[in-house]
C-alpha cells in the first residue's frame, strides 16, 4: 500500500481538495490518504468547511505521495519555511 500525505492549510480551495480525494479513495487498500497540516486544530476552506487532520507536519513519517491542492492562500503559505522545508 502506498502513503499519499494530503496536506491542507487555511484557505485551501475546496474543489481542489476534495475532487482528487474522492478519485483516489476508490483506490482502496492501494492508497492510503493521510491528510496533514501544520497544526492538530481542524483547518477551514476557503468556503468555511472544516477538515479533521490525522498528522501534523512536526510528526515524522514518510510517504510516498504528496497531494497539495490549490487556492489564493497558498502563495502566502509558500512564504512559511517550516513548511516550505516539510516540501
Amino acid at each position: 500500500m502506498r502513503t499519499l500525505a494530503a496536506l491542507v492549510f487555511p484557505g485551501f480551495q475546496t474543489l481542489d481538495y476534495f475532487s482528487p480525494i474522492e478519485m483516489l479513495g476508490d483506490y482502496g487498500d492501494e492508497i492510503e490518504i493521510i491528510t496533514v497540516a501544520k497544526g492538530s486544530d481542524p483547518v477551514s476552506s476557503v468556503h468555511g468547511q472544516k477538515i479533521v487532520i490525522d498528522k501534523q507536519l512536526s510528526e515524522k513519517y514518510d510517504y510516498d505521495l504528496l497531494f497539495i491542492p490549490g487556492g489564493d492562500s497558498a502563495l502566502n503559505e509558500s512564504e512559511d519555511e517550516e513548511l516550505m522545508h516539510w516540501i
